[in-house]
């Protein structure tokens, strides 16, 4: 026990206990208070023997130690304010041994140190006190007197003496002013130089406290029938059972003056309509003016004595729900004001499943108790380190317990913990592919994340859009359609904004796809200003390469946006471990999630029956299926090597057919093969509507030259297809390929391509096998089923 710990400091020398009431208590916890001259010795050993406590504060008159079973206060001196009301070496020379086996003061010093500790400090008398200080003038008449005398001269001991032989000590109570004026002049007149050092030591360290409290602000929000008041009231037991004292508030401190009534329960929260622009931002002024008044006065004073101000609900629960508070101005306007409002230490933003809070208190309808609890998710990740996450499906008493281990962690001075992620939360998270859908990668990828997330999880997973026509849905995607048609690349259209910041779609979060993407960029400020959190999925990688096509303006959109894209977002989500090496080059040093592509094992029955089996032809066909991106892709680097591969090498029976859409290159590139002499060996068929698994069926290898990818896909769709490949080490996928054993990698040059071309061409033999061998890794690694589940994961991680 406690109480059992607190007997072995009886040895330390020069120890005096002087408040015993925790030997009161039955588990011993409580408050004990000892005298020891400077106060160190024994400060060392209670560190040594309970541990580090939760809070420390150090004064010039008390040492104080907070645990989580009550406190112990050192007193190096009796002192008020610098003015020594007792002389602790005379205290200490004539102490005795009490009956808990302590050194105790003997009962005139007990009573005097008794009597002008609570007189002095509090401006009050403690009726408490009145046997013992009352027994002091009787039975140790002589010490008591001296006592007196010492402390405040003559005058004031006879009557004081006489006071308290007459059992009438609490007539001092109307003397205070006088006693504290008679103890300085007494203390000046006996040793005025070391007065004047020691009040000014005191008002230093005071002054310290009130620059730095050591003790927090806290605040609570979250809906209503979160329990606030009750989480509230159970912290508070606990840290008055440590011995700390609190100071409450609801909403805003109503000055330095404060506020009796903590507010009244309300039953209908959204019973008036909002003020008007111009009232509501008047009101803002009015609240901005009420919490610094307060925090640089009676909250500050508080906090450096030994209270923590504890606020049920402050002003960001505004953006939240404004309506409570009928605000009618700009969200955004609320948002710039706050972040310049004194910020509380702690946030605890109480959260839970709607169904459990909405029957404990049903004051606001099911679908809006369901966006507030978004917000307030969205309001805890903004908050930062401040935030605390905490879910209310559990029982109170393991709320309050939750609550209050994260209170003594920030006290023990240990970094938040992450948010243990609900495994089984539903989630909803768009993506956001403003030109969705179309016949290029990043749309495939949504399409078949966005279908295998929302099967297993049902509306997990929409597609924002902002194309005006809809062409080549797959029908299994739920769309969130804002068509917009703008000539700015900047544009974004007003209604997507405005239902971002009410979040009518009761969003999680967003995921942004693409990198060097204007409206990306722009969205981004959007949902940094709402407080909507994102992840970032560049699908390249940051090499120097990236930058070479359209270089100037990458320059400036990476300093104006992207830069600030990928700091602001909880994660960024790799498609490829190699590519988290050029991120961190960059001096990045955000979360990172690294999770392939997959593929629809249900296009296989795209491919026709009667299949080329690779290498078996003529004719043998070489496929690159992708946008024509000579930079990106690697395509002029792929003609090149062609043209050395038929000039050099006995393999007059291979061609090369490139496929896909026109990416301002295709001119360039066919001039090209023209020039090198390759017009009836390199093939460009533009876009063909058949399926891309069509296409890879029609070839015998597949080939990706990119000098950088993301990832892939065609590639993974050609290893389903059961071809062999012949791919870039720069390509996400090649590690895959290297694992599947079913093609060639080569570096992204000339001579790397054309290398690569010979050493496929010359195992021709052994392409069925090598293309079965990729449709087998395909099948067991890289389907959208495995990435949704990998996704759906990561999204409650950050989410």
């Amino acid at each position: 026990m406690i109480k059992d710990r607190i007997m072995d400091f009886a040895d330390v020398p020069g120890t005096i206990l002087l408040r015993p009431h925790g030997f009161d208590s039955e588990d011993g916890g409580g408050d004990y208070d000892f005298l020891e001259v400077g106060g160190d010795q024994l400060g060392l050993r209670i560190e040594e023997s309970l541990g580090k406590p939760l809070v420390k504060i150090t004064r010039t008159y008390v040492h104080q130690r907070y645990y989580e079973w009550g406190q112990i206060d050192v007193l190096p001196s009796l002192e008020w304010n610098g003015f020594r009301y007792a002389d602790a070496e005379a205290v200490m020379a004539s102490a005795i041994v009490g009956p808990e086996g302590f050194r105790r003061a003997r009962l005139g010093h007990d009573g005097v140190i008794s009597w002008l500790t609570s007189l002095l400090w509090g401006g009050f008398y403690k009726e408490k006190y009145d046997g013992i200080i009352t027994s002091a003038a009787h039975d140790d008449s002589e010490c008591f007197y001296e006592s007196l005398e010492w402390a405040l001269g003559v005058g004031w001991a006879d009557e004081m003496m006489a006071w308290a032989q007459r059992g009438e000590a609490r007539k001092s109570a109307k003397h205070v002013k006088s006693i504290r004026m008679a103890l300085k002049w007494k203390q000046f007149r006996r040793s005025g130089g070391d007065t004047i050092c020691s009040v000014a030591r005191h008002w230093w360290c005071e002054a310290r406290h009130h620059l730095k409290p050591q003790l927090p602000m806290l605040a609570f929000v979250g809906p209503d029938g979160s329990g606030k008041s009750s989480v509230i009231a159970g912290v508070a037991d606990k840290l008055s059972k440590m011995g700390l004292q609190q100071k409450f508030l609801h909403w805003r401190p109503y000055g330095v003056q404060g506020r009796e009534d903590l507010g009244q329960p309300v039953s209908n929260p959204h019973a008036d309509l909002p003020r008007g622009w111009l009232s509501s931002t008047v009101k803002l002024g009015v609240l901005f003016w009420d919490w610094w008044l307060a925090s640089l006065t009676v909250l500050k004073h508080a906090r450096a004595k030994t209270s923590l101000v504890i606020s049920d609900r402050y002003y960001n629960d505004m953006l939240v729900d404004p309506i409570r508070y009928r605000y009618g101005a700009g969200l955004g306007l609320a948002r710039r004001v706050f972040k310049r409002f004194p910020q509380p230490e702690l946030v605890f933003v109480l959260v839970g499943d709607p169904e459990i809070i909405l029957p404990r208190k049903r004051e606001i309808p099911m679908d809006i108790l369901s966006q507030q609890l978004v917000l307030y998710r969205n309001l805890e990740r903004r908050l930062g380190d401040r935030g605390r996450l905490i879910n209310v499906n559990d029982s109170l008493e393991d709320v309050i317990e939750d609550v209050f281990s994260h209170l003594k962690a920030y006290l023990r001075g240990e970094k938040k913990e992450l948010f243990k992620a609900d495994m089984s939360r539903h989630l909803r998270v768009a993506q956001f592919v403003p030109h969705y859908p179309s016949v290029e990668g990043i749309s495939a990828y949504c399409r078949g994340l966005s279908k295998e997330m929302n099967l297993i999880s049902p509306g997990s997973c929409p597609v924002i859009t902002l194309r005006t026509e809809l062409k080549n849905l797959s029908g299994d995607e739920e769309l969130l359609h804002y068509p917009h048609n703008s000539r700015n690349p900047m544009s974004l259209p007003k209604d997507l904004i405005r239902d971002l910041e009410n979040n009518v779609h009761q969003l999680d979060g967003v995921v942004f796809h693409g990198a060097y993407h204007p409206k990306v960029g722009m969205l981004r400020r959007h949902l940094t200003r709402i407080g909507i959190p994102f992840i970032f999925v560049p699908h390249d990688p940051y090499v120097p390469e990236l930058t070479q096509h359209h270089a100037l303006r990458k320059w400036a959109f990476w300093h104006v946006f992207e830069k600030r894209t990928i700091r602001n977002a909880v994660a960024v989500q790799l498609l490829a471990g190699e590519h988290e090496r050029p991120l961190r080059e960059l001096g990045f040093d955000i979360p990172t999630e690294v999770i392939p592509n997959g593929c629809e094992l249900e296009t296989i029955s795209e491919i026709p029956d009667q299949v080329r089996i690779p290498g078996t032809g003529d004719r043998v066909r070489i496929q690159f299926i992708g946008r024509m991106d000579r930079n990106h892709k690697g395509l002029d680097l792929l003609v090149e090597a062609f043209g050395q591969f038929v000039r050099e090498g006995s393999f007059n029976e291979v061609d090369l057919i490139l496929t896909g859409n026109d990416w301002e290159d295709r001119e360039e590139l066919e001039n090209l093969s023209l020039k090198l002499g390759l017009k009836d060996r390199v093939f460009f068929t533009g876009p063909r509507p058949e399926h891309s698994l069509v296409i890879h069926s029609e070839a015998d290898v597949v080939i990706l030259p990119s000098r950088f990818d993301g990832f892939g896909l065609c590639i993974v769709e050609a290893m389903l297809a059961a071809r062999p490949v012949l791919v870039s080490r720069r390509a996400g996928v090649s590690s895959h390929v290297d694992d599947a054993g079913g093609g060639w990698l080569f570096e992204p040059t000339v001579e790397g391509i054309k290398d690569g071309l010979i050493q496929a061409c010359l195992a021709r033999l052994e392409w069925p096998a090598m293309g079965e061998a990729n449709r087998h890794y395909v099948v067991n690694n890289l389907t959208w089923k495995q990435a949704a589940q990998k996704t759906l994961d990561m999204y409650r991680r950050h989410f």
